[in-house]
């Protein structure tokens, strides 16, 4: 279908890939859909718009449920997806899928330990780090998980870590070169580089109001990103 013509339900985390297709995932639509660059066409990759049934290990990924689809990244030939509750990734060669992290329920539990035992909540960001093959995630805090308020969280090979950064309630990650790039929901994004991690303030000062056009990102209020 042309991707003009569709209808997108509460459309969410977008990725770009280096040919100029885009992923979107509809978090009430159970989908994560495709644009694709060249003929403006728009196709599902994964999901059946449903929560159910439960998906199985290397099935298709549009034969199953991909529950409240959220954040999206692109790495090593696979599309990573945040679910409400799990990390799925798919190939995209093939359309299969399998689990990465979460064990079926939902929470912000298991760090430093085997990724499938774990508890992963609304997976809101995602970020692929190309050099390292680790997947970087932030959860969203404001569906009352308490235990995801102040961190970010990484897939390391099967485990599930927590990135060196000192956040409080973050809302996106972003990975740079060998920095990530954070935003908080107090209004504050930062850089931290490696080693140390030393903090950079790169926009806002805390501020819950929105002001500053034109001025010095640092000295911005953004009210919340």
């Amino acid at each position: 279908w042309p991707a003009t013509s569709v209808s997108l339900s509460t459309p969410d985390g977008i990725v770009v890939s280096t040919s100029g297709d885009f992923y979107v995932s509809e978090r009430d639509g159970a989908r994560v859909r495709k644009v694709e660059a060249a003929t403006g066409t728009i196709v599902t990759v994964a999901g059946n718009g449903a929560n159910y049934p439960a998906l199985s290990e290397g099935g298709q990924a549009t034969s199953g449920a991909f529950v409240y689809p959220r954040g999206l990244a692109l790495g090593d030939g696979y599309l990573f997806v945040g679910l409400h509750g799990a990390l799925r990734r798919v190939s995209l060669s093939d359309g299969t899928q399998n689990l990465l992290a979460g064990n079926g329920s939902a929470g912000s539990s298991g760090d430093f330990g085997p990724a499938l035992s774990a508890t992963v909540d609304w997976l809101a960001s995602l970020s692929f780090d190309p050099a390292s093959h680790k997947v970087y995630f932030v959860e969203d805090n404001e569906s009352g998980c308490v235990a995801c308020a102040n961190k970010v969280r990484v897939l390391n090979d099967g485990y599930v870590d927590l990135a060196s950064v000192n956040v409080s309630s973050p809302t996106d990650v972003v990975v740079d070169g060998s920095d990530l790039v954070v935003s908080e929901s107090k209004g504050i994004l930062s850089r931290f580089s490696q080693p140390g991690p030393v903090q950079t303030v790169l926009a806002g000062t805390g501020g819950t109001s929105y002001c500053c056009d034109g001025q010095p990102a640092a000295t911005a209020m953004l009210g919340g990103v």
